[in-house]
């Protein structure tokens, strides 16, 4: 399906090594996601390269971030849709637990099977839940639980910081992938960082092999968050933070 070698090369470049006997995964990712797409819809980007460098390398730009910090520390992936960056971060993060959040059942069905597919190719499978952040964020199983919270979604810093910090245990970090336009996003996201009890403690830009920008936002939580955060959905997007 895709040109592993080409995967395996490129990820090199971004100090990411993928050892041989893992390639056969992310080719097996890539099949399924070509494949279910027809009854999931999962997502437009199905030609082979473009699933390399938009959804595999850049799932696992993450990784070094994630291991430099905490190799044992518990991630959530929040909104993660067909499995960026989770499915494909999770192979690579060996020690790290992970959990793929989305509220959508279909694709959490399609990720329950392809988790299941893949099997021993996990050190540790990642989890699956089907809910909406800001509901979850709520409950007790996952509430100030994680040590980790990443999100690849198109929300704003803003928003998205309302729905991924409280999953975050005090002293965990906020990774947020962002793109070129991350600087005026954090602008816009200081009140929210405030009421939130987080700060940023780093940026990474990196530049993806299709040239577009990536500026990955790493986000240390210094507080408790206050209980009346997350908001239910239509206060969020009614007034963000």
């Amino acid at each position: 399906m895709i040109d592993t070698n080409n995967l395996k090369i490129t990820a090199e470049k971004y100090g990411i090594v993928i050892p041989e006997g893992m390639l056969k995964y992310y080719d097996f990712i890539a099949e399924q996601l070509v494949e279910k797409n027809k009854c999931y819809n999962l997502t437009a980007i199905l030609e082979p390269n473009d699933i390399i460098n938009k959804h595999f390398i850049d799932s696992l730009t993450i990784v070094p971030v994630i291991s430099k910090i905490n190799k044992l520390g518990s991630v959530i992936d929040v909104g993660t849709g067909a499995g960026f960056p989770g499915t494909i971060a999770a192979l690579a993060l060996k020690e790290n637990q992970s959990t793929l959040l989305d509220s959508s059942e279909k694709k959490i069905n399609y990720l329950i099977d392809l988790i299941a597919e893949i099997g021993e190719g996990y050190a540790h499978s990642p989890k699956v839940v089907c809910s909406r952040a800001e509901e979850a964020a709520k409950n007790e199983n996952h509430r100030e639980k994680y040590d980790f919270a990443v999100s690849r979604a198109v929300a704003s810093l803003n928003t998205l910081t309302e729905l991924c910090v409280p999953l975050i245990k005090v002293g965990g970090f906020f990774v947020a992938m962002k793109g070129k336009n991350a600087e005026n996003e954090i602008a816009e996201a200081k009140n929210a960082m405030s009421e939130l009890n987080v700060v940023i403690e780093d940026m990474e830009k990196i530049i993806l092999p299709d040239e577009s920008e990536r500026n990955i936002l790493i986000m240390r939580k210094i507080g408790a968050t206050p209980d009346k955060y997350p908001r239910r959905s239509a206060a969020i997007k009614k007034k963000p933070l």
